[in-house]
């Protein structure tokens, strides 16, 4: 019996610890920007065998135009073939799950969910169960997965993942020489490290990880891949998908951002792959230009998250076309997620570029708008609501820092220093916190420390995020100084002072600098 009971719970133990790990990886994903979620989808989505497929035309077909994101014809196609066949239930599934995620059709994600639930059955049915078929299996495992986290149900997001995992172990297991199982291996490898770094918070065996295990197990499925360049462009995406999601370290290089793809060459997923890696290694203007790129080739038909991107790169340099790109997004009748952000920032447009009735309007949309499920939604929803406190020096100062101008940023709140003096005290409060942002990002530190102590001092701590991110910030230049006791002291601060709608994310950040500096 005590055998009995000491299995049970070991077992018991083990699934605790598996609910707790899902449980973080859920409030993670739906505190990150909604562009990091679309990153997880494409992540798991992308894994078409092409050489597997060269012999069946008309699925060679279907994949490249997934891969295109043209999917009415990938559709088109599969209407063609046997409906019973392993590849058509696989690409039948795939392509649903593209037009859902990336056509933001969060409406139909019950229906996608029960379509390729019931293929899943469907693919099981088959026989015989050869390498691509279990493949298939695994694949369609991560698909569900991903759907549940954008429905936010954490118990199906749980359970379809550990089928996934189970199944990628098994088909590496009894096909240890597919190319792809070793691809599916690579993915839950990145996955489980970081669900088991949040559990142990070791922070020094997660830096070991990206700086050193990962690029060496990139590397090595790089070299195996080598005579088959399509895998190795979902290769070189997938690397930029999981380190944009994943890597919070910003030192390590993004393969993806290397010349070894081209960007006049990229498919339209690994175009907005690129852009997620250029964002993220702040290289703003190499952002721009692809999503130029991406609009010259007519790419924001297909992904329409393009023209949001693209009008907001635009408009944090103060560019006038930005409205074309903005307008166009929250007109678009395909779009049902992150209109009230593209309001947001197209209000924005209108208040600096001095339209106060559009601007008005757009906020009185924002602030009557329903169902703003995603973080940017609901963003911007916080800053509609503080409208009144706009200011067109401040609102400027922002954009350009945002769009990677910290010298402009600083030079347009310097110019009107002298106007702060007839601020309102939440403008003074945000004026100090921009100026301080921008000498940081300019490492003027002497200036930045007095800036940030300046927002810190305030007693609107409980009304905006500015006190609660400048403690986290000035514990970060301590760092930078090696003043590591003043760098602990801010990042507690930071834990004990609120930021409305961005709390948790600036709060999680802060405790993990301080498990550093233990």
């Amino acid at each position: 019996m005590s055998i009995i009971l000491t299995t049970f719970f070991f077992a018991f133990s083990r699934l605790a610890i598996k609910c707790v790990s899902l449980i973080k990886l859920y409030f993670f994903v739906k505190l990150k920007h909604f562009l990091v979620i679309i990153a997880l989808v494409l992540s798991y989505g992308i894994g078409l065998n092409t050489v597997a497929q060269d012999s069946i035309p008309i699925y060679t077909k279907v994949h490249r135009k997934l891969l295109q994101m043209e999917i009415p014809n990938a559709l088109n196609l599969l209407e063609q073939t046997n409906y019973k066949s392993t590849h058509h239930i696989y690409y039948n599934s795939y392509a649903l799950f593209l037009e859902v995620v990336l056509g933001q059709r969060q409406n139909a994600t019950d229906t996608v969910y029960q379509s390729i639930s019931e293929n899943i059955i469907l693919l099981k049915s088959q026989s015989p169960k050869d390498a691509l078929t279990l493949y298939y299996q695994a694949d369609m495992y991560l698909m569900l997965c991903v759907v549940s986290i954008q429905k936010q149900e954490l118990v199906k997001a749980f359970s379809n993942y550990w089928a996934f995992y189970k199944q990628q172990k098994n088909n590496v297991k009894k096909y240890p020489d597919f190319v792809l199982n070793q691809k599916h291996q690579f993915i839950a490898t990145v996955f489980q490290f970081w669900i088991n770094s949040w559990l142990l918070n070791d922070n020094e065996d997660e830096r070991k990880f990206w700086e050193e295990k990962y690029p060496t197990s990139l590397k090595n499925l790089l070299e195996k891949t080598e005579s088959q360049p399509l895998i190795q462009q979902e290769l070189f995406i997938i690397d930029a998908l999981l380190q944009t999601s994943f890597n919070n370290y910003s030192k390590v290089s993004l393969t993806c951002c290397s010349n070894e793809v081209a960007l006049t060459t990229a498919s339209p997923i690994a175009l907005y792959a690129q852009v997620l890696c250029f964002n993220k290694s702040n290289q703003q203007s190499s952002g721009l230009i692809a999503l130029q790129l991406a609009d010259s080739l007519g790419y924001n038909k297909r992904i329409p998250m393009f023209d949001l991107m693209l009008g907001v790169a635009l408009l944090n340099q103060l560019d006038d076309n930005a409205v074309h790109f903005l307008e166009r997004f929250i007109t678009n009748p395909a779009i049902e997620n992150q209109i009230t952000f593209g309001k947001l920032k197209l209000a924005w447009y209108y208040f600096i570029f001095d339209d106060k009735d559009k601007e008005q309007a757009l906020v009185s949309e924002i602030l009557t708008s329903e169902n703003n499920t995603s973080p940017q939604d609901k963003q911007a929803v916080y800053e509609a609501t503080h409208a009144v406190n706009w200011k067109t020096e401040l609102l400027k100062s922002r954009l350009l820092f945002d769009g990677g101008n910290y010298t402009a940023s600083a030079a347009v709140l310097l110019q009107n220093k002298n106007q702060v003096a007839n601020f309102k005290r939440e403008q003074k409060l945000e004026y100090s916190y921009r100026l301080a942002r921008a000498y940081h990002q300019l490492n003027d530190y002497k200036k930045a420390i007095l800036f940030y102590e300046m927002t810190i001092d305030t007693d609107f701590a409980a009304d905006y995020y500015y006190p609660c991110y400048a403690a986290f910030y000035l514990g970060q230049v301590y760092q930078s100084i090696n003043r590591n006791d003043l760098a602990a002291k801010y990042f507690q601060l930071c834990l004990h002072l609120d930021a409305p709608i961005y709390k948790s994310e600036i709060h999680k950040r802060a405790q993990k600098e301080l498990r550093m500096l233990e």
